[in-house]
């Protein structure tokens, strides 16, 4: 009785261990439970963004009459609107994940899946200004 107890302890152990190894990064669509607006968010609205979304750019590229990421209330009714194409994220995730088109930032470099990963977490905690 006890070989089998050893014997079945032994495998469920192994078990653990590699699939602990082979468990090693989190899910692409893991979402963070604390994020903030002033110094996760803005930054990448002001790196990747504003060349366009604000009221002082002069980009050509510049949408006529478009949201400016510079003003919080803003970007913040972006980020908690549902999307029309995908009502599961909001208007802003949409945007940057291409969901929604023209994909955005608009003929840049698109962010990357852990700056939307980080941007879409804020939405679904509401858009705090913190």
């Amino acid at each position: 009785m006890r070989s089998i107890f050893l014997y079945i302890s032994s495998i469920v152990f192994s078990v653990l261990v590699f699939s602990a190894c082979y468990y090693h990064h989190a899910p692409e669509d893991f979402l963070y439970s604390s994020v903030s607006y002033s110094t996760q968010v803005k930054p990448i609205l002001e790196a990747n963004c504003y060349r366009c979304h604000t009221a002082a750019s002069t980009d050509p590229d510049r949408p006529i009459g478009g949201p400016y990421w510079d003003d919080y209330e803003t970007v913040k009714m972006y980020a908690v609107a549902p999307s029309p194409v995908n009502g599961s994220i909001s208007i802003l995730v949409a945007y940057l994940k291409g969901e929604q088109t023209p994909q955005m930032p608009f003929e840049s470099t698109p962010l990357t899946a852990d700056e939307i990963r980080i941007i879409q977490s804020w939405c679904v905690l509401g858009a705090p200004n913190n």
